[in-house]
């Protein structure tokens, strides 16, 4: 039965097209909203020359930026690959220079894009949805897979002007 039910769904993702690049219009603009008594700050660019480029920024509530990052979407012919470098206020980064976090785009709708990360240290996923009345929210869940640790963050936006 197993057997029957792995082959079903394998048939039923053969048959869908791959997440594209262009799927992703929807979510370029900037996008700004509130977390822990700051700030937070996303835009993303339309696709060119095969990317999207987007930042985030976060303030705290003393009015100083605390982190940022610097991403890009790329379309391949397999899909599209979302890349995050994290960074400080003094723009040292969190990762190894030559290192990225990597996501993939797994799904893509009108309205929803769900990227997901399968590391040497953690599951993630960040699932984007565009919300009636200009509004954005990305959901973050992150595990890590020695300890079982679960990290869960939501950021909600609304299109700026």
């Amino acid at each position: 039965m197993i057997l029957i039910t792995t082959i079903i769904l394998a048939a039923s993702f053969a048959n869908e097209p791959v997440p594209k690049l262009s799927d992703l219009s929807w979510l370029a603009g900037s996008w700004r909203g509130q977390m822990a008594g700051g700030k937070i700050e996303e835009v993303w660019t339309p696709a060119e020359g095969g990317v999207m480029m987007g930042m985030f920024r976060m303030v705290n509530a003393k009015g100083q930026a605390v982190f940022y990052e610097f991403q890009v979407i790329e379309g391949t012919a397999q899909g599209a690959n979302l890349k995050i470098k994290h960074f400080n206020r003094a723009l040292k980064g969190q990762e190894a220079p030559e290192k990225f976090v990597h996501f993939i785009l797994s799904k893509v709708t009108a309205e929803q894009a769900l990227f997901e990360s399968d590391g040497a240290d953690a599951q993630s996923t960040l699932h984007y949805r565009r919300l009636p009345q200009g509004r954005l929210e990305i959901d973050f869940h992150k595990t890590e897979k020695s300890t079982g640790k679960a990290e869960k963050m939501l950021f909600t936006f609304e299109k700026a002007p």
